[in-house]
């Protein structure tokens, strides 16, 4: 347990670990349970165990999720675009993603730019965006009729593709 501090070390959890009142300034490696409340996250998380995040913490500008864990949180809006990779059901929505995603689980991106590469070996919906960027596609790919594409768009991979207007 640690609170009322600021972290500027590494910390590697292999166990359970609970931040409390919390400044982080460096990377955590989460391998079993870690739970953040009312916190600063200004660093990495790594998570390839179970992250629990109240709802009363602020990420600062350098937070980022990688990882293949669970993550824990009321409102999944207020991570949404911090996270790497996705390996659950997740809806992106009215975001300029400029960081490469990778998809695992079900995402669906409405009323956004992609102006970075997305990986997808799960199920990627998009609607009503604009993309100017490659997706590697392994999964199952459905882009709707009301998607734009810029001048470096292009689609790649084995996966399968879904779309009503093929012109474009």
């Amino acid at each position: 347990y640690i609170r009322n501090s600021q972290i500027n070390s590494f910390i590697n959890n292999e166990d359970v670990l609970y931040l409390s009142n919390v400044t982080l300034n460096y990377t955590i490696l989460n391998r079993k349970n870690l739970t953040i409340e009312k916190s600063i996250i200004n660093s990495t998380i790594n998570n390839n165990g179970n992250l629990t995040i109240s709802d009363d913490t602020i990420f600062g500008e350098n937070f980022q999720i990688n990882g293949n864990g669970e993550i824990n949180i009321n409102d999944t809006n207020k991570i949404i675009q911090y996270i790497n990779t996705y390996n659950g059901n997740y809806t992106i929505e009215n975001t300029t993603i400029t960081t490469t995603k990778t998809n695992n689980g079900n995402l669906t991106i409405k009323n956004s730019n992609i102006t970075s590469r997305i990986n997808n070996q799960g199920k990627l919906t998009i609607q009503k965006s604009y993309i100017n960027n490659i997706i590697n596609n392994q999964g199952e790919l459905i882009i709707d009729d009301d998607v734009t594409f810029g001048e470096n768009f292009q689609i790649n991979g084995n996966g399968e593709i879904t779309i009503n207007d093929t012109n474009k």
